[in-house]
């Protein structure tokens, strides 16, 4: 499945993530989307590096897994990641927890 949006509505949100790729670290999803993230991390990455992304998220195991996320900003020790590939069964666990996020 790919995604092209990744500046849908997000909400606040922490767990850990870990990536590989152009850069490889761990950190702290701070917001989500249907189409990206914001982390937290101490790694050095740079915009349009690709990463493969590892996404804890509370009740949900294994991680989800982003197979494709690209850096689109990154500033002091956060960065933004869009999501453009992920298997099907991955973003179904991504919208679960951001409804779970959304319910009243």
């Amino acid at each position: 499945m790919k995604l092209d949006d990744s500046r849908r509505e997000r909400l606040d949100v922490q767990f850990p993530v870990s990536f590989t790729g152009d850069a490889k670290g761990t950190g702290t999803a701070r917001n989500l989307s249907i189409g990206g993230c914001k982390i937290e991390s101490d790694v050095f990455v740079d915009d349009d590096m690709l990463l493969v992304l590892r996404l804890s998220i509370p009740n949900e195991q294994p991680p989800v897994l982003i197979d494709v996320a690209a850096v689109r900003w990154a500033a002091s020790r956060f960065f933004g990641v869009q999501f453009l590939t992920l298997q099907e069964g991955e973003q179904i666990r991504i919208n679960r927890h951001l409804e779970t996020l959304s319910a009243p």
